[in-house]
C-alpha cells in the first residue's frame, strides 16, 4: 500500500507543480520531476489494468481504491499546507482529478506531459 500511495502523491504533485509552471519539486527529501511521474503513474496505470494486488491483505488495486486513496491524499495535503491563495488549493484538486483521469483510462498516454500539453495546457492560463 506505502507504494501505491507513493505513486499517486508523486503523479498529482507533478501535475500541481507542472500546472503551476514548475519542472521539479522536491518531496520527502527527493526531487522529483517528470521521469519519476511517468513511473509512478505508469506503474498505478499497470496495476489497475493487470488487477494487481496488495502484498500487504491481497486486496485487489482498482480505479474506486485508487480514486479513494487520491482523496484521501488531497485531503492530508489540505490540512498539511497552508496555501497562499484559493487558487493553488484549486490548482492541487484540479492536478488530482488529472490524475485520476491518466491513470483510469483504458488506453495508456505515451507520456504524462505530452498528455498534458495536447489535453489540459488551457487550465495554466485559465487557473491565474
Amino acid at each position: 500500500m506505502d507504494g501505491l500511495k507513493h505513486n499517486i502523491a508523486v503523479g498529482v504533485l507533478f501535475i500541481y507543480h507542472w500546472l503551476k509552471g514548475q519542472g521539479h519539486y522536491y518531496y520527502k527529501g527527493a526531487i522529483e520531476d517528470s521521469a519519476t511521474a511517468e513511473i509512478s503513474r505508469s506503474q498505478v496505470w499497470q496495476w489497475i489494468y493487470h488487477r494487481a494486488t496488495l502484498e500487504d491483505n491481497s486486496e485487489t488495486i482498482t480505479r474506486h481504491m485508487t480514486h479513494t486513496l487520491i482523496g484521501l491524499f488531497i485531503e492530508q495535503c489540505c490540512h498539511l499546507v497552508e496555501f497562499s491563495t484559493e487558487t493553488e488549493r484549486m490548482l492541487l484538486e484540479t492536478a488530482a482529478g488529472i490524475f485520476n483521469e491518466i491513470i483510469t483510462r483504458r488506453d495508456f498516454p505515451e507520456f504524462i506531459t505530452t498528455y498534458l500539453n495536447l489535453e489540459h495546457t488551457f487550465l495554466e492560463k485559465n487557473m491565474s
